[in-house]
């Protein structure tokens, strides 16, 4: 007969070895009774109680097609520890043939074995019941002494061997720049950007999302309390629901618990920023930050993140952008800058020497000039590269030549076999050449864009800022100077990063005034 073997372990302390264990004791089982096993089946640190297990639905699944007629277990609770799925995939397997073996609970279809069965299965609930009764247990004792509690801890925190919190400084950095920006009214695109421009990432090793975010911003944790037992209990399907929270009264808040990263102030304005925005309004104090996104630091390339300072006594507040390296990683000198005077600097820019229809024809002619030398460089790399085939051919040519007269060698076989590769380099290097073609402006859409009024015709500063946008691809703030780097495209939009043979960059530096 051929069978299938389903094996499973969970995280209830248990181990990988388990599942070697249960392996082996079926491939005995089938062995010691003629049997083959054609599929196996795996299932790691999966709980049985609910059927959020892939390869255990593979195999009821794969049983529609009757390549097995059992599927064996080590024992029945590895199958399932609850009532309702046990019988539910049990008729599923047998609608298709498949009948359901235990190697340690040998049973048949005698009346006896359907109650035998019914017991063992509900021994089983009882027994996954019973342990995660005492598992909360042992959980509730740890936070209270605000130790983890098992799985992967916030980003910017470790565990101690102990189970207490520390704070991981890299990680740490990552999650004050988070709520920094958030603070001054960043999107969380942004913020996105700005963290994969620093090279963070989340603590899985992938980039950062908006949902990764957002459960940042909300993870009252790091303001150091320690909290425990706060998302809701699994539905009916036994999926977490970790946005919904607990009663008050059954969470566990320990004031002090762990240590801190964010200051209670910066939290509570976040946390009054993200329901304002939750509302569909702005905090009454937001400033828009015109070039976030698009300015960054002359000296280490991070972004430049707006920031403010308050009013007090009698100081009027002031806005300004600094190297976000500079204030998470602490690598950079450059100073801040005025985010005004930079605003105004930008926009003078533009509306003086793009957006003005006096300079047109001049801004016209210099896109004109950068598409012809593009033209002609594509044309002579297209050239040299036949070049360089042709004169790797005639190699070969000669090198086979010379074997095919009586020259033969080994170090003319290791030399035609290098020059066939770099043949094929240089075909493959041609063919992409060939297939990039070289863009022809569209001067009457490039005549409409140096003519828009979009930033005249702006009423709030977001229209603004997403004018600016139409002109403006990157800010790169030095020490001394400051360049404003515009970039039009061939079809009238801007492409930001810049990257490619459809933009035309026309960049002008300006001096930074000395404070």
């Amino acid at each position: 007969m051929k069978v299938a073997a389903y094996c499973r372990y969970s995280s209830d302390n248990q181990r990988e070895e388990s599942i070697d264990a249960q392996l082996r004791a079926i491939t005995d089982w089938a062995q010691k009774h003629g049997h083959t096993i054609v599929a196996t089946y795996l299932d790691e640190a999966k709980s049985a109680t609910n059927d959020d297990r892939p390869r255990f639905l593979d195999m009821v699944k794969d049983a529609v097609h009757r390549s097995f007629q059992a599927a064996v277990v080590h024992k029945l609770d590895r199958f399932a520890r609850n009532r309702y799925d046990a019988a539910f995939y049990r008729r599923e397997l047998r609608n298709h043939g498949v009948q359901l073996i235990s190697v340690q609970e040998p049973l048949d279809d005698s009346p006896e074995s359907v109650i035998l069965e019914s017991v063992l299965e509900g021994m089983a609930e009882y027994f996954s019941k019973n342990l995660a009764r005492e598992v909360r247990k042992g959980q509730h004792e740890n936070a209270l002494k605000c130790r983890h509690n098992g799985g992967i801890p916030p980003l910017g925190y470790s565990v101690n061997p102990d189970k207490t919190y520390a704070v991981n400084e890299h990680e740490a950095a990552a999650v004050r720049m988070i709520f920094d920006m958030a603070a001054a009214g960043h999107s969380h695109a942004d913020t996105i950007r700005s963290l994969h421009n620093l090279g963070f990432t989340s603590k899985s090793g992938k980039a950062f999302t908006r949902n990764s975010i957002h459960d940042i911003l909300k993870n009252e944790k790091y303001t150091g309390t320690f909290v425990y037992n706060r998302s809701a209990a699994k539905d009916l399907d036994g999926k977490r629901r970790h946005r919904q929270s607990k009663d008050s009264s059954e969470i566990i808040r320990i004031e002090g618990g762990i240590p801190r990263i964010i200051s209670d102030e910066t939290f509570r304005a976040v946390q009054a920023r993200m329901a304002d925005r939750k509302q569909g309004g702005r905090a009454r104090s937001t400033r828009t930050y015109l070039l976030s996104g698009i300015v960054y630091c002359g000296i280490c390339g991070a972004p430049m993140i707006g920031s403010k300072i308050n009013s007090t006594r009698g100081k009027p507040s002031y806005a300004y952008y600094s190297c976000s390296s500079r204030k998470h990683l602490k690598p950079c000198g450059n100073r801040n800058v005025d985010a005004a005077f930079l605003e105004d600097l930008v926009l003078s820019r533009i509306r003086n020497e793009i957006a003005n229809p006096e300079r047109a024809g001049e801004i016209m002619d210099e896109i004109e000039v950068q598409f012809n030398w593009r033209s002609q460089t594509s044309a002579q790399a297209i050239e040299a590269s036949k070049m360089n085939i042709t004169t790797i051919e005639a190699q070969i040519n000669n090198i086979t030549q010379a074997v095919a007269n009586g020259m033969f060698h080994q170090s003319l076989i290791d030399k035609l076999t290098a020059l066939e590769a770099q043949r094929e380099d240089a075909v493959a290097a041609l063919a992409k050449l060939s297939a990039e073609p070289v863009y022809a402006p569209d001067m009457d859409q490039i005549r409409a864009l140096l003519s828009s009024e979009a930033l005249t015709t702006a009423e709030t500063p977001e229209d603004l800022r997403r004018a600016i946008r139409a002109y403006v691809t990157r800010v790169v703030v030095h020490p001394g100077e400051i360049d404003v780097d515009t970039v039009l495209s061939v079809a009238g939009s801007v492409l930001s990063p810049p990257a490619s043979d459809k933009t035309f960059r026309l960049t002008r530096t300006y001096m930074r005034p000395q404070k």
